[in-house]
């Protein structure tokens, strides 16, 4: 059985935080919206700005699940 190691995401890990919360909404929800609107969410709901912000927020955590 393959073991799984939980990571807290820092901002050394933003890149790959960007890059999976990208595809995952993508991939959830580009069929109920329009290209239009997904190109802005990814862009503004994804950026670096934002999840810098995120991050850097104390009751706001985000970790990767590493196998």
């Amino acid at each position: 059985m393959e073991q799984i190691t939980i990571k807290q995401v820092s901002l050394s890990d933003i890149n790959q935080l960007q890059k999976i919360g990208k595809e995952t909404f993508f991939e959830t929800f580009s069929e109920s919206n329009t290209e239009e609107n997904m190109a802005n969410y990814l862009t503004e709901g994804f950026s670096f700005e934002k999840l810098t912000d995120e991050l850097n927020n104390s009751t706001s955590m985000f970790y990767f699940a590493l196998a």
